[in-house]
């Protein structure tokens, strides 16, 4: 067992200023190491202000060159959607222009469905690639979808 110095002090005042010494110098210790961390934070505050467009010129000129990448990667996954649940045409009035067309739950639910996965069009068809085109899907136009939403059916489909 290893023993333990204390230090003897000649009266009781005498350890009193003695253990004041040490938590002055104790809070000095903290209030430095704190005033550093405050210290470092002002200066790379101070650096982002003077430097705010260091990357954003390369982030702006690129900035089309971006779009372009992910629209036509999203175009791409919608094609391969289109393309497993019947092909690029409206399964209720025979759209075929590409832009107009839309994934529709068959039996209603697009709503709550699209809140579990966390995403609206390009994150649905990733979603269906990646659970390997369950049913229960079809294309529709954005007209017919819209109005089965809001209808029931579509108006296409009412009887003359």
């Amino acid at each position: 067992m290893r023993s333990v110095k204390y230090k003897k002090y000649n009266s009781e005042e005498e350890r009193i200023e003695e253990r004041k010494k040490q938590v002055r110098l104790s809070g000095m210790r903290y209030r430095q190491t704190i005033n550093g961390h405050i210290n470092a934070l002002l200066r790379s505050k101070k650096w982002r202000e003077k430097n705010s467009n260091y990357g954003k010129q390369d982030w702006l000129i690129n900035k089309e060159k971006r779009q372009k990448k992910r629209r036509e990667t999203q175009n791409k996954r919608k094609l391969e959607v289109f393309n497993h649940y019947g092909g690029s045409k409206c399964a209720c009035c025979g759209e075929t222009i590409f832009e107009f067309l839309t994934i529709d739950h068959i039996n209603g639910g697009g709503s709550q469905h699209r809140k579990e996965i966390g995403g609206l069009g390009h994150v649905l068809y990733r979603w269906l690639i990646k659970n390997n085109f369950p049913d229960g899907f079809q294309i529709l136009c954005y007209n017919c979808n819209c109005a089965k939403g809001h209808f029931g059916t579509c108006p296409h489909k009412k009887e003359v």
